[in-house]
């Protein structure tokens, strides 16, 4: 759907919005507030024959456990069930609860059987295959389902039945979807929906947590949109975490509906970016948000930064949150952790090291906010050992012959560029640590009721000498791991040039591959996890 669509406010004024494939846009509000109304406004102006609305009340059972229809019952229940849905009162309530149930089914199971028949037509005519073109849409609702944790599994059995198979037993148990549980049916239903619109189709989903535990429609809603990228999505939700998966989504913030001649007009406002949610949302959405979910971690930069993409591939099941500043970071994790009374939110933070003194990191421990053993979120991307993982990934698509004589020059690049900036490099990491002991000394309030005199004598140059010695000796032993993991390197000119050594155009291809080797390498991951001061333990 690429169209604009607008509603009318109560201040008399209206509020216009433009939707185009790959949008997202969250309606947001407490019950009764108008959601529903306005995605079903939206839905029967600007939707067609191709979109998808998908109902808040809904049914989730299947009559039978065999799911199929004629070609012509087919036909004729998706006409049912979209003439039925154009109705005003389909806001309400609905007919043909049956059909709405097996349909979703039935067309993952068309498509999937299309493309065997497909397949099987090249591979008689002589034709190559592509493995790409073999991940059917059960394929990508199996990964959907476990990247939820949901440990069921489908299938299409001889006789054309999906089946699920449940990964909780030993051996995996197999029966008709008809015995799922509630939400596993929900979230079977809601999946097949969307994997199965067309191309470009525009997804109006109404309160997709229906049936669905907090900590699994997050990462089910993120998995779909992830998958139909070529779709726009307008949702109604009460799960106001849902937009922290999405960095560039818009919110329409519903605070009431009211109704003029049986017109309806809306309370809202709109927030465009997740960075300027906590000052334009609504302070009871807010509590919402902070009630919503278990786990909460903060972490330094924006959401469009380094730290949100690397923390949510690291704990998928945890909402991070982007507060710019190191002392921010310091200053949310401590609110919510000394007013615990007023919510239902685990808050943890993680910042760069920036050569931070031991007591300094202890410290900052006993206060649920860990920083990295590396300098700085670069010190991850831009590691050796990262670079190595990243090669490995990559090194067919980047056409990279040789990673080993690859990495070695790559080694070699570090070493001569960062050899050359040596007073810039040890001055900063000085400064850090001479603004460390300063900090790590500063009076209580104890001491200073008590009169005692703060003295604090440092000398520059000491520091400044040990520091070069430390440099020239990471330099004459081409101890990469040792520099890359102690100076800011994202303030040298050295990012660019490794990537593109690694065989990418420029920097944000490169990091979206160290994204992709955390997610598909289990030793990369591991890596990454070990250099978080210990916040993986106390996550798991």
């Amino acid at each position: 759907m690429n169209t604009a669509f607008s509603f009318p406010t109560i201040d008399g004024e209206s509020v216009s919005l433009d939707v185009k494939s790959g949008d997202v846009i969250f309606v947001v509000g407490g019950n009764g507030t108008g959601k529903s109304t306005l995605l079903n406004k939206i839905y029967l102006e600007h939707g067609d024959k191709e979109s998808v609305y998908i109902l808040a009340h809904r049914k989730n059972s299947f009559d039978n456990d065999i799911i199929d229809f004629s070609n012509s019952d087919f036909k004729s229940a998706i006409d049912s069930v979209y003439n039925d849905s154009r109705n005003a009162r389909s806001r309400y309530r609905v007919s043909y609860d049956h059909y709405r149930t097996a349909l979703p089914i039935v067309k993952l199971k068309n498509k999937t059987i299309g493309l065997a028949v497909n397949t099987l037509k090249s591979l008689k005519n002589g034709d190559c295959i592509n493995s790409e073109t073999l991940i059917t849409e059960v394929d990508l609702l199996n990964s959907i389902f476990k990247e939820s944790h949901l440990s069921i599994e489908f299938y299409i059995d001889s006789e054309s039945n999906v089946m699920a198979s449940n990964n909780s037993y030993d051996p995996p148990k197999n029966y008709p979807i008809s015995m799922l549980s509630d939400g596993e049916k929900s979230a079977l239903i809601i999946s097949c929906e969307v994997l199965c619109a067309k191309n470009g189709s525009a997804i109006f989903l109404d309160e997709p947590e229906r049936h669905l535990h907090k900590r699994i429609v997050s990462s089910l809603i993120a998995s779909l949109m992830d998958k139909r990228k070529d779709c726009s999505f307008i949702v109604s939700t009460h799960e106001l975490t849902l937009p922290s998966f999405f960095r560039t989504s818009r919110i329409i913030c519903v605070k009431k509906c009211s109704y003029e001649n049986n017109d309806p007009k809306w309370d809202c406002s709109i927030i465009n970016g997740l960075d300027k949610i906590e000052n334009l949302i609504d302070e009871s959405v807010v509590v919402d948000i902070l009630g919503s979910r278990n786990d909460v971690l903060f972490v330094e930069g924006t959401s469009t930064s380094l730290d949100v993409d690397l923390y949510s591939v690291l704990f998928p099941t945890v909402s991070i949150v982007s507060k710019q500043k190191c002392d921010l970071v310091e200053l949310a994790v401590k609110g919510l952790r000394h007013n615990d009374f007023a919510h239902r939110v685990n808050a943890f933070g993680i910042i760069d090291n920036d050569n931070k003194v031991s007591a300094q990191i202890l410290n900052l421990n006993k206060n649920f906010v860990f920083s990295l053993s590396v300098h700085s979120i670069e010190s991850i991307y831009y590691h050796p050992l990262m670079i190595h993982f990243v090669l490995e990934l990559t090194k067919d698509v980047n056409a990279i012959e040789n990673i080993d004589k690859t990495y070695s020059e790559i080694r070699s690049l570090i070493v001569e560029t960062l050899a050359k900036q040596k007073d810039n490099l040890c001055s900063r990491a000085v400064e850090k640590i001479i603004r460390a002991e300063i900090m790590s000394v500063i009076p209580t309030q104890k001491e200073i009721r008590g009169g005692i005199d703060f003295k604090k004598e440092i000398s520059i140059s000491s520091i400044l000498e040990k520091e070069h010695e430390l440099f020239d000796k990471l330099i004459m032993e081409n101890d990469c791991e040792g520099l890359i993991s102690r100076y800011p390197v994202r303030e040298t000119n050295l990012l660019t040039p490794i990537a593109k050594m690694c065989g990418f155009i420029d920097r944000d291809r490169y990091e979206f591959n160290v994204i992709r080797t955390i997610k598909t390498n289990p030793s990369a991951k591991a890596f990454v996890l070990s250099l978080l001061g210990g916040l993986e333990n106390v996550l798991s």
